[in-house]
């Protein structure tokens, strides 16, 4: 796998994360008071 497609892999991830959280976010009924969930990843060694 070359660095380039890494990096879209990682970009492509974080970006569905983030997806799932907004589809939670607006599918949770009258939750305005609690805080937004944290999106948090382990991606190992940059070389």
């Amino acid at each position: 796998m070359t660095e380039q497609k890494a990096i879209e892999l990682i970009q492509k991830s974080v970006q569905v994360a983030i997806d799932a959280r907004e589809g939670y976010l607006q599918n949770t009924v009258h939750q305005s008071n609690r805080p937004t969930p944290l999106i948090v990843a382990s991606i190992g060694p940059l070389f």
